[in-house]
């Protein structure tokens, strides 16, 4: 947990995050959590 709370510290650090940077970190979590979500289920990705 003191781990957790070093690492949470330190992203503490570069805030307010750009809103550029917010959206690319949305849009980052977005396909992978897609990904991972198709992967559970068995589905492909279409190429």
């Amino acid at each position: 947990m003191a781990h957790l709370d070093r690492l949470k510290a330190w992203l503490d650090l570069f805030r307010p995050l750009d809103r550029s940077i917010v959206a690319e970190l949305k849009q980052r979590y977005d396909v992978r959590f897609t990904y991972n979500s198709n992967a559970i289920r068995g589905q492909h990705a279409l190429a």
